[in-house]
């Protein structure tokens, strides 16, 4: 999943951000069954 950073929330803690235009085009191509573009991948 694109990660968009991190934050601290009070009462929760760390949480992980989304990258939402990434995360679009991440579960677009899941859906579509199709290959996850390398630009979206962290390695």
């Amino acid at each position: 999943m694109p990660v968009g950073g991190f934050d601290d929330v009070s009462g929760s803690g760390n949480v992980v951000l989304w990258d939402k235009n990434r995360a679009g085009a991440f579960f677009e191509a899941l859906a579509d069954d199709r290959q996850i573009p390398d630009d979206l991948l962290t390695r």
